[in-house]
């Protein structure tokens, strides 16, 4: 093949963005579940806000996986001329994220904000472990009481049985 021209360059970097753009639309239309509880789901905005920076994560690192797919499917391409597409869709792609983290969507969630979904989640799942723990002890002492109530019966049985004979 010949060197690579600008017009190669073009259509196969808008292949892989077109290409990308159609599945965020898919996924929106389709309610993939990473997308769905990041826009809908979840109570709290910093919880929402990972589901969608997860999503936007994944998202953007399948743009490299598409490109990879160019190129490996044009073999005929010399490596000076890969090179060449790489550094292109680099500076486009670059770009892009730029927007990405300019808009709040990357740059949005914050380490105090994980920390405190942490600390919540950390202080649901103790809640949590005290009423199991609480209710363990209760069904523990149900149990007591059964055994102990039906000894009783059954010494109370006996002595009748006993009386009786």
């Amino acid at each position: 093949m010949e060197m690579v021209d600008y017009r190669y360059k073009i259509k196969a970097a808008l292949q892989v963005f077109r290409n990308k753009r159609t599945a965020l639309y898919d996924d929106t239309i389709k309610i993939k579940p990473d997308l769905f509880l990041g826009l809908h789901e979840s109570q709290h905005q910093a919880e929402r806000d990972v589901y969608i920076q997860y999503y936007e994560t994944i998202w953007l690192s399948e743009h490299w996986n598409d490109f990879a797919e160019i190129l490996e499917s044009n073999r005929d391409l010399r490596d000076w001329d890969k090179k060449e597409l790489i550094v292109f869709f680099s500076k486009y792609f670059s770009r892009l994220i730029d927007s990405c983290t300019e808009s709040g969507l990357m740059a949005k969630l914050a380490i105090p904000d994980l920390l405190d979904i942490q600390k919540q989640q950390l202080r649901e799942l103790i809640t949590y472990s005290e009423k199991w723990e609480e209710n363990s002890n209760v069904l523990k002492l149900q149990t007591k009481k059964s055994k102990e109530s039906f000894r009783l019966l059954k010494e109370e049985a006996e002595r009748r049985k006993d009386v009786l004979v």
